[in-house]
């Protein structure tokens, strides 16, 4: 499985312009050339099942080229099975064909040692058993799946999910998306279950974004495969007293893909998938006033943090009225859904992204949840797009197949670092005939195009440093973008006010992320910084998202009603210790108090200038001194942030 730097280094070749070396990639990343290079050879199965194969040029440096369909379909089964491929079919083994493995029959299968199997066995085990109770079972006969129903249909989420991320990153192609899905679960099951959701979201909604319909999709493809094996929900599945026009709905599409495809269903069946139409927007909730009174909140609250007065953004507003129900049922109902966009928003909008988090984490008491990564993401990009509407903006023509929120966040960024550019279309793929190409100079689209006479720049849907730079290569002109200013001497004066010579602690021998969450957390309850809920709040929080960045740093926070003294609590450890996917040395504990959310992002912009440099962080690891350390940041300067 690849990791989210891999994932973001693919999409970055798939939509570059020309050859860049391993050193500007390293820059980009904040990696040395070596993990560079290790990435490259990480990456370069995806890049096959992707059609496309690195190509390295001395002097010059690498890009991507096509290969040949069959070609690649060859490649691909003369590659030695790399861990991902072994990992995969070992899944298959066991969701699809339900076989009871052992390591004997692995080992010769895969021609690897006992030891390699058991690695890949613990993380199918991971990976199958997230978010949900199915048990990975492990005696004398082998190792077997055994759950309630509900727990094998999420694995098999799980997988789906795992799948996807090796094979698109986070691309727009629904198209790849719908072939791997018949892949595995049967093309006129797919197809079948889309054109009735299909069918169902035309008939009954104005506009649903596509990432909720595909979430429904996916889970309504997995229980039509399991019905057709007899395998049901149980029926003792319920929604809520108030549920029958949901269930109706439900049943209303069970009814037509089973007419279709010859199977029966079960009044749990129904039950779970009401479930999914209601926490994926596909059935509306009525808004109630106390969900209006959070959403008004949570706006006065960010709006404050941003010094933006959102107030008078309608749209923000009626967007998060329609967003807090489902969103607050999926988080109750233990349903995750997955958000395509959550790597890339953490990677372009970090101060915006926990700012969110740490207002949000505020209301998580009284709401009965906690906050993960996918549905901060989710609200990042409608704040995101209401900060983008506070600014002067213009128009522009892009192909993007996602929801509002995401297509005008789009379309804003572009008219807010392309000036010059003064009109605007939005099209679907399917739009994209003569009438509407005329006299277009440049196709700026979220999936890949292949369109005679026209330019097209293959961006994200949320439009990366690097699709702007691609825009700007392809016009082949200098703009100066509005959003980016040119980064004057910072004293990090929020920073430093905050930090104290008692939460400095250097040099540490820690082991792991809990002895340090634990151990630290306990000096700051002494200290009466924060309350013991902070800490325990903090470590739940862990396992909701990473916080660590590629220069080696984690930035966990937790609560602020359970802060007494805003302090910024900052960790050098002796050796790198595994956070979640990546190495760290510096750990920087955001403690807030309520009484100072106003302040908290000139802290948090404080945090990311600091952290963005890798020399900067490896010279203060290196500093074992409390009043060195401060006079370090103190006095760092413009060149060590510039790198």
């Amino acid at each position: 499985m690849l990791t989210e730097r891999q994932v973001f280094l693919t999409n970055l070749l798939i939509k570059q312009n020309g050859y860049k070396t391993v050193k500007y990639f390293a820059q980009l990343l904040n990696v040395s050339e070596r993990t560079v290079h290790s990435d490259l050879e990480q990456i370069s199965n995806s890049l096959l099942n992707k059609g496309f194969q690195l190509d390295k040029k001395s002097g010059k440096g690498i890009a991507l080229k096509r290969t040949d369909k069959t070609t690649t379909d060859r490649k691909i089964r003369t590659i030695t099975l790399a861990k991902f491929s072994r990992r995969k079919e070992i899944i298959e083994l066991m969701l699809f064909e339900e076989k009871i493995v052992t390591f004997e029959y692995l080992s010769t299968l895969f021609s690897v040692s006992k030891s390699s199997i058991e690695q890949d066995l613990k993380f199918v085990k991971q990976l199958l058993t997230s978010n949900n109770n199915l048990q990975v079972v492990s005696d004398a006969g082998g190792t077997r799946l055994s759950g309630l129903e509900k727990e094998i249909q999420k694995a098999y989420l799980n997988f789906n999910f795992f799948v996807f991320e090796a094979n698109l990153g986070i691309l727009d192609d629904g198209d790849e998306r719908l072939a791997i899905l018949s892949h595995y679960y049967g093309e006129q099951n797919v197809k079948t279950c889309f054109r009735v959701l299909y069918s169902h979201v035309r008939f009954d909604n104005n506009f649903i974004a596509e990432h909720y319909i595909f979430n429904v999709l996916n889970m309504l493809v997995i229980m039509v495969y399991r019905a057709q094996k007899n395998q049901h929900i149980d029926d003792a599945i319920a929604i809520n007293d108030n549920s029958q026009i949901f269930q109706n709905n439900a049943k209303s599409i069970l009814s037509k893909i089973s007419l279709r495809l010859n199977f029966t269903f079960s009044n749990g069946d129904i039950n779970y998938l009401a479930k999914y139409l209601l926490s994926n927007r596909i059935d509306v909730f009525s808004s109630d006033k106390n969900n209006t009174l959070l959403v008004d909140r949570i706006i006065s609250n960010v709006g404050s943090s941003l010094f933006i007065d959102f107030r008078t953004d309608n749209k923000l507003r009626d967007y998060l009225i329609q967003h807090m129900p489902p969103m607050l049922y999926r988080l109750r109902e233990g349903i995750k859904i997955n958000n395509p966009f959550v790597t890339q928003v953490k990677q372009d909008f970090p101060v915006l992204f926990n700012i969110i988090w740490i207002i949000a984490s505020k209301c998580e008491d009284e709401l009965g949840v906690f906050f993960n990564d996918d549905e901060i993401g989710f609200l990042t990009i409608h704040f995101q797009s209401a900060i983008e509407r506070a600014k002067h903006s213009k128009k522009i023509l892009v192909v993007c197949q996602n929801g509002i929120a995401t297509t005008e966040l789009l379309v804003n960024r572009i008219t807010s670092v392309l000036p010059s550019l003064t009109t605007i279309e939005v099209a679907s793929v399917h739009e994209l005939n003569a009438d509407v190409l005329a006299n277009i100079d440049l196709i700026i689209s979220t999936i890949n195009l292949a369109i005679d006479g026209v330019k097209v720049v293959v961006v994200s849907p949320l439009l990366s440093e690097q699709d702007i730079q691609n825009i700007f290569n392809i016009y082949g002109e200098h703009f100066v973008l509005n959003d980016h200013v040119q980064e004057h001497k910072h004293s990090f004066l929020y920073l430093i006010h905050y930090l104290e010579k008692d939460t400095l602690f250097l040099n540490q021998n820690f082991n792991s992320k809990e002895e340090l969450i634990n151990e630290i957390g306990q000096k700051l309850v002494t200290q009466q910084i924060v309350m013991p809920d902070f800490i325990q709040g903090m470590i739940v929080r862990e396992g909701l998202g990473a916080t660590e960045l590629p220069t080696g740093v984690a930035i966990p926070h937790g609560n602020p009603k359970f802060v007494k003294q805003t302090r910024i609590v900052m960790v050098t450890n002796s050796k790198a210790i595994k956070w979640n996917d990546n190495l760290v040395k510096m750990i920087i504990m955001i403690c807030i108090s309520e009484k100072d959310i106003k302040n908290l992002k000139k802290i948090l912009s404080d945090i990311y200038l600091l952290v963005k440099s890798k020399s900067l962080i490896n010279q203060l690891c290196e500093t074992p001194n409390h009043r060195k350390f401060i006079q370090f940041i103190k006095g760092a300067q413009d060149e060590y942030l510039s790198k």
